[in-house]
């Protein structure tokens, strides 16, 4: 999605983040459920008008089908590789630091939208491609399955669990 207007902010940058949180495990469940895409961006202009943001839909949004490259979030990564923050959810915030603190991974290797945004407070929406997905895989064995993941500003922990489950 993609804002097309602020009007104001009457929210802090935490209750936003709490609500793209929640808005991220209900569109998962609209999709699961059939719900069409003009269905999802109706809930989100629901959602998000009291913040003053508006949602234009993305064209890629409304395609039907999968894109021509592959792509991962961070969170799908941290799924592939078993990576879980301490309260058993998958660590995308330790990937997003291995990816961009730890190994550098360059632009073309990325694909940034930007969520929404009202007043000082942007979302991006970062996508890896197939070749960031190995880098972090390699990156991580190479490690030995590391505790720990230093990022720019914070050291995460990481609780690792089987995949093939």
């Amino acid at each position: 999605m993609i804002p097309t207007e602020t009007t104001h902010q009457s929210h802090s940058p935490t209750s936003i983040g709490k609500y793209a949180d929640a808005a991220k495990l209900i569109i998962r469940e609209l999709k699961e459920a059939g719900a069409a895409p003009h269905q999802i961006i109706d809930f989100l202009e629901g959602l998000y008008e009291s913040f003053g943001v508006s949602f234009a839909p993305d064209p890629d949004f409304m395609l039907e089908g999968k894109p021509e490259k592959q792509t991962y979030s961070a969170t799908q990564i941290a799924r592939k590789i078993g990576a879980y923050s301490e309260n058993g959810r998958p660590h995308a915030h330790a990937v997003s630091a291995i990816l961009n603190h730890n190994l550098y991974i360059g632009q073309e290797h990325k694909q940034t939208a930007v969520l929404f945004e009202t007043g000082d407070f942007i979302v991006f929406y970062t996508r890896y491609d197939e070749y960031a997905l190995a880098r972090v895989m390699d990156w991580v064995a190479d490690h030995g399955l590391p505790d720990f993941v230093d990022g720019q500003f914070y050291t995460y922990t990481i609780r690792y669990k089987d995949t093939a489950a």
